[in-house]
């Protein structure tokens, strides 16, 4: 008798312990998405603005938070947009490198943001 309440108690606290684990999961999961969003957010917002430095640097940031809620297609996406903004990155200095080819001691780039 001893016997089965020490196992009923025991299989009590182990529910308890399971449920307040996976409650704290749930709570975590929805703040890191959602700080995530906001650094997409932010970072298509410099992108917009021409400062893809900084774009880079927010969707970087995004990257492990998305790894981290198990959030694959935002994950990518994001991935996809980092390769994006280095396309720009790349582009941008090739036209800077051909500008400074014919004007020697100015480029065509207006911000210095990036």
């Amino acid at each position: 008798m001893k016997a089965m309440m020490i196992y009923r108690s025991s299989i009590f606290m182990i529910l308890v312990c399971l449920i307040t684990a996976s409650l704290a999961l749930a709570q975590t999961s929805v703040p890191i998405s959602e700080q995530a969003e906001k650094l997409l957010s932010e970072g298509d917002v410099l992108v917009q603005n021409h400062n893809l430095q900084g774009a880079l640097d927010m969707y970087k940031q995004a990257i492990p938070l998305y790894h981290d809620a198990n959030d694959r297609q935002q994950e990518g996406a994001t991935l996809f947009k980092i390769g994006l903004v280095y396309y720009k990155l790349i582009s941008r200095g090739a036209q800077d490198v051909s500008a400074s080819r014919r004007y020697p001691g100015k480029s065509r780039r207006t911000d210095h943001s990036g």
